[in-house]
């Protein structure tokens, strides 16, 4: 049964040093964290997960709008969500039975809560993680965040990669998570971590799936090279070749988009995900940089048939929708795409 390797996973999870359930009571505290990570990638704004009010609390969630209100109702107190499992994550491997405790504060709620060090032994982030496979057999991750100060240490990273091995083990492909297009520094890290984009239909649909291969973007002047791992590993270095999938450029605004010769050789013997996936995963990092994601008035004028997942101009046309939805949620739009023009919008 999927349920119960989705339980083994977490048990490996729960036994991983750098991770600890959160516990009973501790619910409120986790909701703290997220709400700072919510108010951070949608209003660029860093708030102290510690040092949060009742009040101020309310104030943010009221600023966020429906995001924040689901995010509150969708979580209770209770040690166990019914559809994911929550974790603090910890800078050491020891992180002790409990959250530190730093000092009691007086909340204008009238009780007293917990103040969580993000230094020492206290936790310096969170995740949760689903209790259910979803799709081909993969567990979708949620509410990873690090606190300021315990960034640039690679602590993200390795839980992405805890998760993907303790699914692995129990025979699932592997983890996907969604990230806002307007929440910048989310989207290029985790590109940057090598993730797939599976989706865009309502956010961007990150994934790191065990058929998917692993890629490589590289940057030539003006075009973007997309390489996928492919063949026997080499001797020399033990990792397999680098093949050329797709190249991408630009001419008088447009993207200029081909096929490899190696590339079409290749997608013979690949899944047919790898190739719909191929693409859509360039045109992010295409978008990321400003580069132009629209081929002509024949592509633009098919840009909402792929509104699921699929070409660069269904990503540009989804792009024009989150950052249109994100303005109208007073949240801050700083993207390549502010002008339009950018795309090659005939």
């Amino acid at each position: 049964m999927k349920a119960d390797l989705a339980l083994r996973v977490h048990e490996r999870l729960a036994a991983f040093p750098g991770l600890r359930p959160v516990a009973l009571g501790e619910g409120s505290g986790f909701r703290r964290w997220d709400l700072a990570s919510m108010v951070e990638g949608a209003l660029g704004t860093c708030v102290d997960p510690h040092s949060l009010t009742a009040s101020r609390e309310q104030e943010l969630r009221a600023r966020l709008g429906e995001l924040g209100q689901a995010r509150k109702d969708e979580d209770t107190d209770d040690d166990e969500d019914t559809y994911r499992r929550r974790y603090w994550i910890y800078a050491t491997g020891e992180p002790g039975p409990g959250i530190e405790k730093k000092s009691e504060d007086r909340h204008e709620d009238g009780h007293e809560h917990r103040r969580d060090g993000a230094q020492g032994q206290g936790p310096v982030g969170t995740v949760a993680v689903d209790t259910w496979p979803t799709g081909a057999g993969a567990l979708r991750v949620w509410s990873l965040y690090v606190h300021p100060v315990a960034r640039r240490r690679g602590l993200a990273s390795a839980v992405l990669d805890t998760v993907y091995e303790a699914c692995r083990a129990e025979g699932l492909h592997g983890f996907r998570l969604d990230a806002y297009w307007t929440w910048q520094n989310s989207v290029r890290h985790y590109l940057n971590r090598g993730l797939w984009v599976t989706s865009w239909k309502h956010a961007l649909g990150l994934s790191r799936l065990s058929y998917l291969p692993r890629y490589e973007v590289r940057e030539n002047g003006r075009e973007l090279t997309f390489l996928v791992a492919a063949g026997p590993a080499t001797p020399a270095s033990g990792s397999r070749e680098m093949v050329p999938l797709l190249v991408a450029g630009s001419e008088g605004g447009r993207l200029r988009l081909r096929e490899t010769t190696e590339g079409c050789a290749l997608m013979r013997d690949q899944p047919d995900a790898v190739r719909l996936y191929a693409r859509s995963t360039l045109a992010l990092h295409l978008a990321v940089r400003g580069r132009p994601l629209i081929r002509g008035e024949a592509e633009w004028a098919e840009a909402d048939g792929w509104g699921d997942i699929g070409e660069p101009e269904g990503l540009a046309y989804k792009i024009g929708v989150f950052e249109r939805v994100a303005r109208e949620a007073g949240w801050r739009v700083n993207t390549p795409y502010a002008n339009p023009m950018v795309f090659g919008v005939p």
